[in-house]
């Protein structure tokens, strides 16, 4: 087992700072990242829905109103020429034809007219009329053939009865039907430009959330780079200050800086290197202790030697946690089975949960754990070197050294 110091590092004690801390602004920036995908998510299936919701209209009204009403127009135009050959041609072959073209008429434009009436939400007024003025003509249409079929009736009597009545009938439909087919353009196009409109909100708002997301994405990754930067400021730093003691390396574990002694330092050599590491600018707290092997009983061996090199104490707890999951036994098992052995080691020490005089650490990382029992608060604050050069005056009252004293906790 070696001696290590981890170096439990912050950016300082004020609000600002602990809303800056990496774990607490990774879960803030999933939470606004998440936030920002249900605003997306929610904002598109309202707009598709409203897309679709146009699309439908268009489907059910303007759409097949407007091809009803060119097929209404194609018959009544046909209808007209019929009733017009009745005025030079009366022979019975003439008459039985267009008596069976009328009939052929009446059922193509049945349909279409049916459409109109019940589709036609721009001027339904006027589709009703325009069924009703149909029942109308082919009464007439009806009058003209019996006409056509009476020997007693003359060219100028079917003349007539076409020019003023049949003729007149059919315009007035073509009209109205005109009107129809105007509306209906105009609904489409009303539709179509909401339809428009919608898609264009949802690019528009796609783009703004978007924007949002890779804001928040960017504010991540600077602020993420500023803290490692700071790290390995802090690294260089302690790296210079502990040149004096017997140091093999400083490496980054787990969130942490862990500083390892060589083999058999004694325990008064690495309480001092503690107590200089807990006076650095950016150090929140440091905990001296030992580096072990994943395995419960060398762990509980680290636990008891810690707990003996701690000072006085008379009562204590463990506090044991798992940075990798791959390592068997639980933490609420370690805790049970660290702390047996420690009662066994310590029969005259309490176990207390909330308040106790010491706190026994044990943390399995991938390859190894670690067990420490002395943990001290650092000054916390900035490593020196990470916000620049500054100059500070001092006099003789207090403000001034007050004042370098912040400023070096700053980072200066």
């Amino acid at each position: 087992m070696t001696h290590d110091f981890r170096c439990h590092r912050m950016l300082g004690l004020d609000r600002l700072a602990r809303a800056l801390d990496t774990r607490m602004l990774s879960f803030a920036m999933t939470l606004v990242l998440v936030a920002l995908l249900i605003v997306f998510y929610t904002v598109t299936m309202v707009n598709m829905s409203a897309i679709s919701g146009r699309i439908d209209e268009i489907n059910a009204h303007p759409y097949p109103v407007t091809v009803a009403a060119g097929e209404v127009e194609t018959n009544l135009v046909q209808l007209r020429t019929l009733s017009d050959r009745l005025v030079y041609v009366r022979t019975p072959e003439a008459v039985d034809a267009v008596e069976d073209e009328y009939a052929s008429i009446d059922q193509a434009i049945a349909d279409p007219l049916a459409t109109i009436a019940s589709q036609c939400r721009s001027s339904p007024e006027k589709a009703a009329a325009l069924s009703a003025d149909y029942e109308t003509l082919k009464a007439e249409q009806r009058q003209l053939i019996d006409e056509c079929r009476d020997p007693a009736a003359t060219d100028a009597e079917v003349q007539r009865l076409v020019s003023e009545q049949v003729d007149p009938l059919i315009g007035a439909m073509l009209a109205r039907n005109s009107e129809i087919i105007g509306s209906s353009h105009q609904s489409f196009g009303a539709l179509f430009e909401l339809a428009v409109k919608a898609c264009a909100e949802t690019a528009l708002y796609a783009t703004v959330l978007m924007a949002g997301v890779l804001a928040v994405l960017a504010i991540f990754l600077i602020t993420l780079k500023r803290r490692n930067a700071e790290r390995d400021r802090l690294q260089k730093n302690l790296e210079a200050l502990l040149e004096g003691f017997p140091v093999v390396t400083i490496h980054r574990i787990a969130g942490r800086l862990c500083v390892f002694l060589k083999e058999g330092t004694g325990w008064e050599t690495a309480k001092s290197a503690a107590d200089v590491i807990g006076r650095v600018p950016g150090v929140a707290r440091v905990s001296s202790g030992f580096k072990c092997e994943r395995d419960l009983d060398e762990m509980a061996r680290a636990a008891v030697l810690a707990l003996s090199e701690a000072g006085e104490f008379s009562t204590f707890k463990v506090a044991a946690r798992r940075n990798h999951t791959d390592f068997a036994v639980g933490s609420m098992d370690m805790n049970r089975i660290i702390g047996a052995k420690l009662c066994a080691a310590f029969p005259e020490a309490e176990v207390r949960m909330k308040g106790p005089d010491l706190m026994v650490g044990v943390e399995v990382v991938q390859n190894a754990s670690y067990v420490y029992a002395r943990s001290r608060p650092g000054i916390g604050g900035l490593p020196v070197g990470s916000s620049g050069t500054v100059m500070c005056l001092l006099s003789s009252g207090i403000d001034s050294p007050v004042a370098t004293w912040k400023l070096a906790r700053r980072g200066a």
